[in-house]
């Protein structure tokens, strides 16, 4: 029978530090090891889908992966509109300097 495994919580790096699970599997089989279950658990699923139906996911590794996402809008729409404000003021202070030369010069 073919199962399917999926990562939950546990199976991060900070979380295998917290719980003690690198520093058993180190103390007790080596680096190299630890760094093989690194590898199997980074390479299993976060969800799955059930029939097409259900979504089934660790929401702590989604919450991250919603989070990140989340700021990067909010970074990039900060950035956009400093751009633009400072945009907006350096064409209205232009403007009025040209306009005061304007006014001198030609008055």
């Amino acid at each position: 029978m073919y199962k399917n495994f999926y990562r939950g919580n546990h199976e991060t790096d900070d979380m295998n530090k917290i719980y003690g699970f690198q520093g058993e599997v180190k103390a007790k089989y080596g680096e190299v090891m630890y760094e093989v279950f690194r590898e199997v658990f980074s390479s299993m699923p976060i969800a799955c889908c059930i029939d097409s139906k259900v979504l089934v996911s660790f929401i702590f590794i989604l919450y991250y992966f919603i989070l990140f996402y989340f700021i990067l809008f909010y970074f990039i729409l900060f950035y956009f509109i400093l751009f633009y404000f400072i945009l907006f003021y350096f064409i209205l202070f232009y403007f009025i300097l040209f306009y005061f030369i304007d006014l001198q010069f030609f008055n």
